[in-house]
């Protein structure tokens, strides 16, 4: 992934201890027989404890990582007006909502080429689902 490449760039030096010295692989060694040679390619140190691979990063921020979703706040307004246009009432709300890697109509696959879309997807486009929803108070906004 584009995370381990990076890590894996002659410019990102936290894995240099694994990649040099006695710890990296020689390509000009003797042949060891192995039926796919190219597997051996790269640091003789490469997965040991301490060096970081992608999966360190990645795996704390598993519980927090979605694909294809972003979360939203929207907060809303509304007053009732008295036949003069005096404001008599006002309420204040907030909701969360989470767009959804599907679409509306589960007739396109969410990784479906946006020129292959049904009407009703072209349209709509992904899933929305209100996560939360409160009122809120004058001191809140």
């Amino acid at each position: 992934g584009a995370i381990q490449n990076a890590l894996d760039s002659s410019e990102v030096t936290i894995n240099d201890s694994y990649n040099t010295g006695l710890r990296a692989a020689s390509t000009d060694g003797p042949d060891r027989g192995f039926a796919f040679p190219e597997a051996e390619a790269g640091p003789a140190a490469y997965g040991i404890p301490g060096v970081v691979k992608q999966g360190d990063i990645l795996t704390p921020l598993a519980p927090y990582l979605s694909a294809r979703s972003d979360t939203f706040v929207i907060r809303a307004y509304g007053e009732t007006l008295d036949e003069s246009g005096k404001v008599i009432a006002q309420a204040w709300c907030e909701a969360e909502v989470i767009r959804e890697a599907r679409f509306v109509d589960p007739g396109n696959e969410p990784t479906a080429d946006i020129s292959a879309l049904n009407p009703a997807n072209r349209l709509f486009g992904r899933h929305y689902k209100i996560t939360s929803f409160r009122w809120l108070n004058p001191s809140e906004v």
